[in-house]
C-alpha cells in the first residue's frame, strides 16, 4: 500500500455522496477509500489483504442497517477484476449471529432447559471451552445471562467465535422440546420454532423426515441429560470429604456455619439456584432454594440431640410468613422422634424433613438431590408425612 494513502481521509470523505456524510469518520473514511480506489493505484493483493476484508467482514456482514449498505457501495466502486476476486476471498467466512437470531437463541437457552447444567453441556458440545461456560455458572448468573454473555465472548474471538455460535445454534436446533423433564414443554416448543424461524430453517417435512428429526433429537436430549449428570454427580461426590471432616470438628458453633456452607455448596452442585444464609429483620434464615416451581426455606441443624416440636413450629412459621405456598426444608443429623413428628403434623404440613442418613445417601450417588426432595414433597402431599427416610422407602 503506497505510503501516506490515509493522510487524506478528510478530503476524500468530503467527496463522498451526501448521504454518507453523516456515518461514523471511521466507518466513512473506509468507504472513501473505497470509492478512490482507483486513486490510490492498489493492486488487488494489498487492497484485499489490507482493505477489501475489513470492509466486507465489517459492513456486509451485519444484517440491516446503513453497514450492509456500505458493504455493497464499497464492492460496486471497485475495478471489475478485483470485484471477481472477491466471492473467493470471502467465501467460507463465518459471520456474526444476526440480532433476530441471537435473541431468539437466548430465549431458547433460558426455556428449553431447566437446569443449567443441561445448557452448560449443550455449549461445550458446540465448541465452547468448559470453563468459559462454568464461570457465569459460578457467577450465579440465569440462563439467559449465561447466553448472552457466553455470545458476547465468543463475538471478541472473531471468526472462529462466529463460526462456534453457528454451531450452538445447529445443536440447539436438533431439539424438539425441553432437553429435560421439568422444563415447560410449550415454551420450549415456542422458542425452538421462533429459533428456527429467525435463522431460516424449515422444519422436517414428510413422515420419514420428521421421523428421522424426532429420533436425532431424542438421541442429543438423552446425550445431554446423562453428560450433565455425569458432571453433578462427580461434583456431588466431591463434596463427601467436606461432609466426613464436618463430624471431625469440636467447635459446635463453628461447625454449624461450615454446615450452612457445605449445604450451599450441595445445592449448587445439584444445579439448583441456592441463596445462603441471611436476615429478614430479626429473622435468620439459614438458606432458601426453588424446586418444582415451589420456593423453599432452609434450616440446618447439626447437633446431636433430636430437634424437639418447638424447634419445628418455629420453623414452620419462618415459612407461613413467607408468599402462599412457600415450604420448608429442615436439615437435622438426627431425626425427630415419631411422637414429635405426629405433634407437629396436627399443625402444620408445610415442612420437609432430611437427616444425616439422607444427605449420605445423596453423597454417595445413590440418587440425586432434586430426586430426594420431590419423593419427600410427594409423600408429605399425598400422604402427610414430614419425614420419609429415603433408605427405609426402598428408593436405593
Amino acid at each position: 500500500m503506497q505510503p501516506g494513502c490515509f493522510a487524506d481521509l478528510p478530503q476524500r470523505q468530503a467527496r463522498l455522496p451526501r448521504p454518507l456524510k453523516g456515518f461514523p469518520a471511521s466507518d466513512a473514511g473506509l468507504v472513501a477509500l473505497a470509492v478512490n480506489a482507483g486513486e490510490l493505484r492498489l493492486s488487488a493483493l494489498d487492497l484485499g489483504a489490507r482493505f477489501v476484508l475489513s470492509v466486507l467482514s465489517h459492513a456486509s456482514s451485519h444484517s440491516g442497517g446503513w453497514r450492509e449498505g456500505v458493504g455493497r457501495l464499497a464492492i460496486r466502486t471497485l475495478p471489475a477484476d478485483l470485484r471477481r476476486t472477491i466471492p473467493r476471498m470471502t467465501a467460507g467466512r463465518p459471520r456474526p449471529l444476526s440480532f433476530a437470531v441471537r435473541q431468539a437463541l437466548i430465549q431458547a437457552c433460558g426455556t428449553v432447559f431447566y437446569y443449567k447444567g443441561g445448557l452448560v453441556e449443550l455449549f461445550t458440545s458446540a465448541g465452547v471451552p468448559r470453563a468459559a461456560v462454568q464461570r457465569y455458572v459460578d457467577q450465579e448468573c440465569v440462563k439467559f445471562q449465561i447466553a448472552r454473555f457466553v455470545l458476547e465472548d465468543l463475538d471478541k474471538r472473531g471468526a472462529s467465535g462466529h463460526r462456534i455460535q453457528a454451531q450452538i445454534v445447529d445443536a440447539m436446533l436438533g431439539l424438539d422440546g425441553p432437553a429435560d423433564d421439568v422444563a415447560d414443554k410449550a415454551e420450549a416448543k415456542k422458542s425452538l420454532e421462533a429459533l428456527r424461524g429467525a435463522a431460516g430453517r424449515a422444519a422436517p417435512s414428510g413422515a420419514a423426515e420428521q421421523q428421522a428429526a424426532a429420533v436425532a433429537a431424542r438421541k442429543q436430549r438423552e446425550a445431554l441429560q446423562r453428560k450433565a449428570a455425569e458432571v453433578q454427580a462427580e461434583k456431588v461426590r466431591a463434596l463427601r470429604e467436606d461432609f466426613a471432616r464436618l463430624a471431625g470438628m469440636t467447635d459446635k458453633q463453628e461447625r454449624g456455619y461450615a454446615f450452612e456452607r457445605f449445604l450451599a455448596d450441595l445445592f449448587k452442585a445439584s444445579d439448583l439456584d441456592y441463596r445462603g444464609s441471611y436476615k429478614v429483620g430479626a429473622q435468620q434464615i439459614d438458606g432458601a432454594f426453588k424446586h418444582g416451581g415451589r420456593d423453599y426455606l432452609v434450616e440446618a441443624r447439626w447437633r446431636e440431640e433430636p430437634p424437639a416440636a418447638n424447634d419445628l413450629f418455629t420453623f414452620a412459621m419462618k415459612a407461613t410468613g413467607k408468599l402462599d405456598g412457600t415450604l420448608g426444608l429442615f436439615i437435622t443429623m438426627v431425626p425427630p422422634r415419631d411422637e414429635v413428628l405426629a405433634e407437629v403434623a396436627k399443625a402444620s404440613r408445610n415442612v420437609l424433613i432430611m437427616d444425616g442418613s439422607d444427605l449420605a445417601l445423596i453423597l454417595e450417588g445413590r440418587l440425586t438431590l432434586p430426586e430426594a426432595l420431590e419423593f419427600k414433597r410427594r409423600r408429605a402431599a399425598q400422604e402427610g408425612i414430614l419425614f420419609s427416610s429415603l433408605a427405609q422407602a426402598h428408593l436405593v
